[in-house]
């Protein structure tokens, strides 16, 4: 259960409106930065800006993590060093393609469409968890791809500017985070990590990660360039917004309900869309209007699908605790018979609270 945080010196919590703005100004305000200075400025090294702000945060979490008590699961050593090698450093090295995947695709095609493609990261999720066998397909679900496909597809025919690599380099990011969000799953079930500490861990091996792709791929082209002031000012407020992206999160997380981060998710992804055509006099269709409110349609479906699954999971983790003490007193009592009814019961039980426990927890895409 998320623990309320307090603004340090407060002993009254800010509104959950104030969480909210602040983490949807972060978000819409990161991703059009990252554009201005891969576009707008010409600062076109999506491995270098992706690299700085690994680098940032790993400086920036480390500090944390010595200073505050932010930082639980570093504090209690939830990870030891056989965990962190064997399942960290590959989640490591999708996160960091997931994010200069992403970054790179502001190269080639606009915000707005990368916005519109995004929104089929609950399909590449899902499809990812049936072929691995974690959950079986139900008919809402696949009712919920459906709907989500036709829109990123109705979304990608309407595109004026439509340019096959961004495409592709955008759905190849989608892919990583969406395989990140999977190992995570499958290697972390049974630790609770929090956000701020998952970041700890990652941040250093994907440094070196975007640090071996900028030598390869924009090192000597970077020497090249001249580090004015205002763009050694730009990178540093671009790294320190990207780190207090994350403390938003966080912050959002801890004060506002399931309800509220499920409607909020798709408010400000439409925002940042009627933004970034307004800023970069984007040219949009009625086709990717139409297809984007249909993806925006099968995401908060997808999302209320989730929140009806957790409150299973509430329920069901509540039923199991009175079939224990239903089979502690007919243990007492020497009945068999309602021993073994006992037992049918809590085995049928665990049985649902495993399956929804796997739609629970299923990750999805980090925004930014």
């Amino acid at each position: 259960m998320n623990e309320k945080i307090l603004v340090s010196g407060d002993s009254h919590q800010l509104p959950t409106i104030f969480y909210v703005i602040s983490w949807m100004a972060h978000g819409i305000s990161m991703i059009l930065f990252n554009k201005v200075l891969l576009t707008t400025w010409g600062f076109k090294f999506p491995f270098f800006l992706t690299m700085w702000h690994m680098i940032f945060a790993s400086i920036l979490t480390q500090i944390l993590s010595r200073t505050t008590n932010l930082l639980p699961s570093v504090k209690e050593g939830r990870v030891s060093q056989a965990d962190y090698f064997r399942k960290f450093v590959p989640m490591s090295f999708l996160f960091a393609a997931s994010l200069v995947l992403g970054n790179s695709a502001y190269k080639f095609i606009s915000v707005a469409f990368i916005q519109m493609l995004k929104s089929s990261t609950p399909v590449i999720v899902l499809i990812l968890t049936f072929i691995v066998g974690r959950e079986k397909p139900s008919i809402a679900q696949l009712g919920i791809m459906m709907i989500i496909s036709i829109g990123v597809m109705l979304s990608t025919v309407g595109e004026v500017k439509f340019n096959m690599l961004g495409f592709i380099i955008q759905f190849t990011g989608v892919f990583c985070e969406c395989s990140r969000c999977l190992i995570m799953d499958l290697l972390l079930s049974n630790k609770k990590i929090d956000s701020l500490s998952m970041l700890y861990y990652m941040a250093p091996i994907s440094s070196l990660t975007l640090f071996a792709g900028f030598l390869y791929f924009e090192f000597f082209q970077f020497l090249t360039v001249t580090l004015s002031p205002s763009l050694l000012l730009a990178l540093f407020l671009n790294g320190c917004l990207s780190f207090s992206l994350n403390m938003a999160v966080i912050l959002l997380v801890g004060n506002a309900s399931v309800v509220v981060m499920s409607v909020c998710g798709p408010l400000k992804d439409i925002i940042l869309v009627l933004l970034s055509v307004l800023l970069f006099r984007t040219p949009i269709t009625l086709m990717q209007v139409v297809g984007y409110n249909i993806s925006v349609l099968g995401l908060c479906l997808f999302r209320q699908y989730k929140n009806i699954n957790s409150a299973l999971v509430v329920n069901l983790q509540m039923n199991l605790m009175k079939l224990a003490q239903f089979k502690s007193f007919a243990m007492w009592k020497s009945n068999p018979s309602t021993i073994i009814a006992a037992d049918l019961l809590f085995e049928d039980s665990l049985e649902a609270l495993s399956t929804s426990d796997i739609e629970e927890n299923k990750c999805m895409k980090c925004d930014d």
